[in-house]
């Protein structure tokens, strides 16, 4: 039989003799099998044999069924006994089927479409059927069945033939990967339904999840290469149609991500069971398949959301493996499918709520992160883990290559890349924004974890870290392009964060503003013009005016740091700003921090642009001055007390913060004005002195660190004022400042002299001495404070160091002058104190005023000029031996008034030239002011002469015993043994040594021995001490007066107080040590 003998039968015939031929393949020898299938190939035949026989074989396996069902459990007893003898019609026809399905695996079939229901029905037949007994494979004939329809409905795909979908029985498919453990099987159902979604995709569809779960449990687990290429043919034929079908059913992508949803979930599930080497192709043909563009963030989303879970449970190996995995796959698509991943990340991210409210009931497809099926923990945690994953992509080697290798071969795309960079800064800004709220609920919130805030803002730590890394993938021009686009955003939040980083960014400029390319400088320096848009922008729609006003300052905080960087270069555009910073959308805006921030611009504007600031000075300035002014606050004493009660308590208002704020800007930025240009500033030298000076800028002593930076700075202020301001401008309005300071009150007395003395000290001497009388004549005002003021209560508690303030300032000048000019102010100085109101017939208070202050004065003179003032204090002798005797004759009369018993005040006054309560004041000034006198005297000031007019007046002080309650600091005087202890006993120790001459040391030590008798016990403990002194400051030296002082000695032995003969025992022993040998030989 041949194709030509064949090919003339008549169609009965051939079906006969076709069914011969089969009988034969199925039945006979093995030679002759081979020859029959041999002339099977052959011969050529139509479809219709092929059904015809297809359809024998089926009715006789349902007929075989069905006379089993109606025999029961004993027929089918028998059958199966039978089975074993002789073959049953079913296990022929079985037989037959084989061959013929083996016919077509090897030969092709006219109008074979028409084969494709018939096959179907005896795969039907089949499944449907109790074969399990049979001695045929029963799997052997599915993948024969199974391979033929995927070959037919492939061919009908080819040829255009449009087949009835009816006939195509995907419940029969996945009936056949559910009933069998085979994986030739399952694969070749998995292309039989590939095909089918090819041609009929609707049919696939509504089936597709029982073939994807069967995937995931079985044929992803399978480590060979077909079974690989079946995975492969199947997503590449069932998803692009399912994709295609869920857009045209809904114009929203949402819904489509959620319906693949589950496929992808059961590959991600399936991750660890498919074979490493398997597992980087097999996802990246699913998201390729899918789409990469819509489905790579899809995937990575599923995949953080398994490293959530892996982690939570402890497996942390799984967990970092699922990481790396991840990277690994997103590094398989080109740099703009990530950057557009990522995006779609941080929507993701931004969308999920970042706690699960109480009763949430969200649909589970808003959210490709379940959070119905998560707690909060695992929300954050997956927050955190996303953010990681974005970052390591930003950072990962074979990202930046791929961009490097884009833009390398196609220079436009870097645009293209950069509107990517724009958008995902864009998202992470309004992530840092959403994060940062979330944080300050947190840490408000009553009981809330402390962990937990604290992972939150690790969150914002890594949110700001993947922003970091955007910027490190931008050129400077790109970011500036970048940032400029966002000052306009519509969202005023990413405004402000755009504004602040790219502050940061020109902050960070590496090297000196002279090392940055100019083209980069230029384009930087461009943005003030968008920067000064943003200043002018008063009104945004849907911005709070509060949030119009943040932006404001966080724009003049980026033109500050443009003028600070590249002002100095580029002076003519930074002046086109000076307009707009001190007009009404600046200096002159209406919220106070808008203010303090301009302030901080004009002051680098000053800084750098020096001179060009002068045209808009008197723009400006009064405007600065007015500002400062009105921030001060007052200082009566209601005022001061509530501030101290507000502050005690912690609480401060925003008001008080924007004046500390404006206080601490206006300062600063005078203080740049005076070192830059102090020759333009003389008209508002008044003005800025009656600010640096009140009591609100110079003297606060709390606790606010604002308020005391405020202070160092306006010292800092005034310093420089001192410094830079010519004398002949700064000295008139700063010597006519004195009555105002004073009644400011001490803050600005000590501010003021502070400021004269620096301005003292920063005079040349050849300037000192064109203005020297003009300066003394302030200081004489000065030195009159306790007399004109010392009656007020408020002023007399900071007396002395109001005092010790004026005294220091002068002695800066004194410094500065020579000889010549200094004598003249001494003598008017000396005249002023003892004369001036003498003549005048002032009050005896106001003389002891004058002299208190001038022997203060005399102290620090001689302590400072030492030996080259000594030889002065010869002008001053006369008028302390005369108050000095003043004092004693007091102690006599009053001595001499309590022996007698009489209260007579005359009496008790007389001889008296000083009242006793100033006389006590004075004294110790008195004392100490002559014994520097003595220590300092190298030209011979004391001789003989001047000794014996002394000599009586003081060691006769020992007799002023006056005592008072010492109750304030400062008044040790008033106690009689401070008095001696402190400043008598060391004075007559020095007069001692600075006479040197045995001849004069005679009768001052006579003299003190005679004290020794008197019947005042305290003055016999003195003048003891005075003796004891003599001996520790002369030693040996003064052993040549010991036979005159032993009678003395013997007698306060036998004293009746016991501590004068104890203190007489010590004196006799620190004697002894100079004598070497005992005196107890000589009071025998």
């Amino acid at each position: 039989i041949n194709s030509t003998f064949f090919a003339g039968f008549s169609a009965t015939l051939k079906r006969d003799v076709f069914k011969v031929l089969i009988d034969l393949a199925t039945n006979a020898p093995q030679e002759t099998v081979r020859v029959v299938k041999q002339v099977l190939r052959e011969i050529p035949f139509a479809s219709d044999l092929i059904i015809y026989e297809l359809a024998l074989i089926q009715s006789s396996i349902v007929k075989e069924a069905q006379a089993d069902e109606e025999g029961g459990a004993s027929k089918r007893q028998r059958k199966v006994a039978a089975d074993s003898s002789r073959p049953s019609v079913v296990v022929d026809s079985l037989h037959r089927l084989v061959s013929v399905l083996e016919l077509l695996e090897s030969k092709d079939v006219n109008d074979s479409n028409l084969l494709i229901m018939p096959l179907f029905e005896i795969l039907s037949t089949i499944m449907n059927s109790d074969l399990l007994n049979t001695p045929i494979s029963i799997e052997y004939i599915n993948q024969l069945l199974l391979s033929s329809l995927t070959t037919y409905i492939r061919q009908t795909d080819e040829k255009g033939i449009v087949v009835d979908e009816g006939i195509l029985r995907v419940d029969l498919v996945v009936s056949c990967i559910r009933a069998t453990g085979n994986p030739q099987t399952h694969n070749q159902a998995l292309l039989l339904m590939a095909a089918i979604a090819s041609i009929c995709p609707d049919k696939v569809l509504h089936n597709i999840m029982p073939v994807f779960t069967f995937m995931g449990a079985n044929v992803l687990r399978q480590d060979d290469n077909y079974s690989f290429h079946v995975i492969q043919q199947t997503l590449e034929k069932i998803i692009p149609p399912l994709v295609a079908a869920h857009r045209r059913q809904s114009e929203a992508g949402q819904s489509l991500v959620s319906q693949v949803r589950s496929i992808i979930k059961v590959f991600v599930d399936a991750l660890f069971h498919i074979p490493k080497h398997r597992r980087l192709r097999l996802f990246s043909i699913l998201i390729a398949t899918l789409g990469e563009e819509d489905f790579l963030h899809v995937v990575i989303c599923m995949m953080v959301e398994k490293y959530t879970e892996r982690a939570g449970k402890g497996h942390q190996t799984e967990a970092d493996s699922l990481s790396e995995f991840a990277l690994a796959l997103s590094n398989q698509f080109s740099a703009v499918v990530q950057m557009k991943a990522i995006i779609a990340l941080m929507d993701v991210i931004q969308a999920l709520p970042n706690e699960k409210a109480e009763g949430d009931d969200v649909e589970m497809e808003e959210h490709l992160f379940d959070i119905k099926t998560h707690n909060n923990k695992q929300i954050r945690q997956f927050k955190l883990a996303a953010l990681t994953f974005s970052a390591n992509v930003l950072t990962s080697k074979l990202f930046l290559s791929k961009i490097l290798t884009q833009t390398n071969m196609d220079p436009s795309s870097e645009r293209v890349l950069e509107g990517y960079y724009l958008q995902l800064a864009e998202r992470i800004l309004t992530l840092i924004g959403s994060f940062s709220n979330f944080v300050n609920v947190l840490a408000v919130r009553k009981e809330q974890s402390v962990l937990v805030t604290k992972f939150w803002r690790g969150i914002v730590k890594v949110t700001y870290d993947v922003l970091d890394k955007v910027h490190i993938l931008l050129s400077l021009p790109s970011f500036v392009k970048i940032m400029v686009a966002l000052f306009e955003h519509k969202d005023s939040t990413i405004r402000r964060k755009a504004l602040g980083l790219f502050n940061q960014k020109i902050m960070n400029v590496p090297g000196s503003p002279a090392a940055v390319p100019a083209i980069y400088v230029d384009m930087v320096v461009g943005v003030s013009e968008d920067l000064r848009k943003v200043l002018e922008t008063d009104h945004v729609e849907g911005a709070t005016a509060e949030e119009v006003a943040i932006n404001k300052q966080t724009a003049l905080l980026c033109l500050s740091t443009i003028v600070r960087q590249f002002g100095a270069s580029h002076p003519a555009e930074m002046t086109k700003i000076m307009p707009t910073l001190i007009g009404p959308s600046g200096l002159l805006h209406a919220n106070e921090q808008v203010k303090a921030s301009c302030l901080v611009c004009l002051t680098f504007m000053a800084q750098e642009l020096g001179v060009r600031v002068v045209p808009f000075l008197p723009k400006f300035m009064p405007v600065v001055l007015s500002i400062l002014s009105s921030t001060l606050i007052s200082t009566n004493a209601s005022a001061a007390a509530a501030a101290a009660a507000a502050e005690a308590e912690g609480k401060k208002s925003s008001r008080y913060n924007n004046s500390v704020l404006l206080q601490l800007a206006v300062v600063a930025h005078l203080e740049t004005l005076i070192k830059v240009l102090p020759q333009f500033l003389s008209s508002y030298v008044t003005k800025i002195l009656a600010s640096t000076l009140h009591p609100v800028l110079a003297g606060y002593e709390g606790t606010d660190t604002s308020k005391l930076q405020i202070r160092e700075k306006n010292k800092k202020l005034l310093s420089e004022m001192a410094i830079h301001i010519q004398p002949r401008i700064l000295l008139p309005p700063v010597l006519g400042y004195y009555e105002t300071a004073v009644k400011d009150g001490k803050d600005s007395v000590l501010a003021l002299f502070d400021l004269v003395s620096q301005t003292i000290t920063a005079m040349p001497r050849d300037v000192i001495a064109v203005h020297y009388k003009q300066i003394f004549k302030f200081f004489l005002g000065a030195f009159d404070y306790r007399r004109v003021h010392g009656h007020d209560a408020n002023k007399l508690s900071t007396l002395a160091v109001v005092e010790e303030a004026v005294i220091g300032a002068f002695m800066q000048l004194v410094m500065k002058l020579n000889e010549t000019l200094f004598k003249p102010l001494f003598l008017k100085s000396l005249d002023w104190a003892t004369t001036e109101l003498q003549v005048a017939k002032a009050s005896f208070k106001d003389m002891q005023d004058r002299l208190i202050f001038f022997y203060k004065l005399m102290n620090a003179l001689l302590e400072q000029l030492k030996s080259i003032v000594t030889p002065y204090y010869g002008y001053v002798v006369d008028h302390v031996i005369e108050s000095l005797t003043g004092y004693a004759k007091q102690a006599k009369a009053a001595a001499a008034s309590s022996y007698e018993d009489d209260d007579d005040e005359e009496d008790s006054k007389d001889g008296a030239v000083i009242k006793k309560k100033e006389m006590d004041e004075l004294w110790p000034w008195m004392i100490s002011s002559l014994n520097k006198c003595f220590l300092h005297d190298n030209d011979g000031l004391w001789n003989a002469d001047r000794f014996e007019k002394l000599l009586h007046p003081l060691v006769n002080q020992l007799l002023v015993t006056s005592n008072q309650a010492v109750d304030v600091a400062g008044s040790e005087w008033k106690s009689y043994e401070n008095r001696m202890n402190a400043w008598l006993v060391p004075c007559l120790g020095q007069l001692a040594v600075t006479l040197s001459n045995d001849a004069l040391w005679k009768p001052l030590n006579y003299q003190v021995l005679l004290k020794t008798r008197e019947d005042n016990k305290q003055i016999r403990l003195s003048a003891l001490k005075v003796l004891q002194e003599f001996y520790k400051r002369l030693g040996e030296e003064f052993l040549i007066l010991l036979p005159e002082t032993i009678p003395f000695l013997a007698e306060l032995m036998e004293d009746d107080d016991h501590e004068v003969e104890a203190l007489t025992q010590q004196v006799i022993a620190d004697i002894e040590v100079y004598l070497g040998g005992s005196l107890q030989k000589y009071f025998h």
